[in-house]
């Protein structure tokens, strides 16, 4: 026994007793403890391989069994110039599976046709490996269809620039000097090919330490794109047609959405009929390369464009639908942080430092709910448990009462065998004597 006093009161405790209570507190503080500890080991394991997916997931849709069975014929959408005269209908950027574009060449070719192109560029980013196979493909099976042109998208975290009529990959550089890019816009021209400046908006967006437009006129660009996927660049369109200088429309298809914009332009001297379905078979590679050289271009663009989705004609990808929980759970805990590596330069990384920036308020509030969920959960165990062994033992003391009044040795012997949980309470059976 011992004392203490407090507030001028003397108090008799009994430290064996405190001992056994404090003792007892920190026994029935394992199991939650346990438990705790196994959940956040799971939550870890968890977010761990959700951010993973999530951050490299599968693609969603696959482009297999595709057939584009529509015709559009983009004359019956108006021009910007009302009084241009056209036979060719282009399509200046498109990508493919040489690069992160979901269609094969022969797959893009074919949606091309059907969206009334009859002329098309393949620009995968730093090669020209996938145009080259469009082109030869086009030239076998396509030819008075659909004419390609070879072409890439030089792409870098300056600036996006399609080299357009060459067969050589230019070597990208991830941040290239101004003269880098003077170097290769002439490197182009020397093979004798054509630049376009690419979506302007786009590589604002994405926080290109871009030239400005007239750094790019001065440098010797050719073609400057001012309609791009879903956007007109209305301000790039007013500058260029200020300067005397050529637009074009890109789709900058990658394997989604519709067909919204046409480059348009005439090549002289064909059979061309404007009451026909649109073809290829009046005018050849040449001719067309050589019209689009002398820069006299408007273009077709229209929000609603072919009104064909190709959303609509894809395969949802069952890998992607076997881990979609996780890229689900992925994308939850990515809120955790933000990463700022800037776009994707497609030379080597990103354009950013890949600073990390924890979103403590996001983490907060979660532990904090998580904090009051596993409270609530182990305070709702308790109370189960409490109601479940009072039950318990209010069933037993009843049993028990019976068996009392139960008259006889052998309905004793029974009661004693249907309470016992190995089935014998007391004597064991060999030695039960009646």
């Amino acid at each position: 026994m011992g004392s203490i006093t407090i507030l001028g009161k003397k108090i008799d405790i009994s430290w064996p007793v405190v001992k056994s209570k404090i003792i007892w507190f920190l026994k029935a503080l394992v199991p939650p403890l346990i438990r705790l500890i196994v959940t956040v080991a799971i939550i870890a394991v968890v977010a761990i391989i959700s951010v993973i997916k999530y951050n490299s997931p599968p693609n969603t849709y696959l482009s297999v069994d595709l057939s584009f069975n529509w015709t559009f014929d983009p004359r019956t959408l108006r021009t910007l110039d009302p009084n241009f005269t056209y036979n060719v209908f282009m399509d200046t950027h498109c990508h493919s599976v040489y690069s992160d574009g979901m269609f094969t060449p022969e797959q893009l070719i074919e949606w091309h046709i059907a969206n009334g192109y009859n002329a098309m560029v393949v620009t995968d980013h730093n090669t020209v490996d996938g145009s080259l196979a469009a082109q030869k493909l086009a030239r076998e099976k396509y030819n008075n269809s659909i004419k390609v042109l070879t072409g890439m998208e030089w792409t870098n975290c300056r600036c996006h620039l399609n080299f357009i009529g060459i067969n050589e990959t230019i070597t990208p550089i991830k941040f290239p000097t101004d003269q880098e890019i003077q170097d290769v816009i002439n490197q182009v021209h020397q093979l004798g090919g054509i630049v376009v400046y690419n979506h302007k908006p786009w590589s604002t967006w994405a926080g290109l330490d871009l030239p400005s437009l007239d750094q790019f006129a001065e440098w010797g660009v050719d073609y400057f794109d001012c309609a791009n996927t879903v956007y007109y660049d209305f301000q790039t369109w007013l500058w260029a047609k200020s300067r005397g200088l050529p637009v074009v429309a890109a789709n900058d298809f990658h394997g989604t959405g519709t067909s919204l914009g046409w480059t348009i332009f005439n090549i002289p001297n064909t059979t061309y009929d404007e009451s026909a379905p649109v073809t290829a078979d009046y005018f050849t590679e040449e001719q067309l390369f050589d019209a689009f050289k002398q820069k006299n271009t408007s273009l077709i663009f229209n929000l609603f464009g072919s009104g064909h989705d190709t959303n609509f004609d894809l395969t949802l990808n069952p890998k992607y639908v076997d881990y979609q929980p996780w890229i689900e759970i992925g994308e939850f805990f990515h809120g955790f942080y933000t990463l700022e590596r800037g776009t994707y330069s497609f030379v080597q990384g990103n354009c950013g430092p890949g600073n990390v920036v924890v979103e403590e308020a996001y983490i907060k509030t979660t532990v904090w709910w998580f904090v009051v969920l596993f409270i609530s959960g182990e305070l709702a165990r308790a109370l189960f448990v409490f109601i479940y062994k009072k039950i318990r033992d209010f069933i037993r003391s009843k049993r028990k009462n019976q068996k009392e009044e139960v008259g006889g040795p052998n309905e004793r012997f029974k009661s004693d065998i249907w309470d016992s949980e190995f089935g014998i309470v007391g004597t064991p059976l060999l030695n039960y004597k009646s």
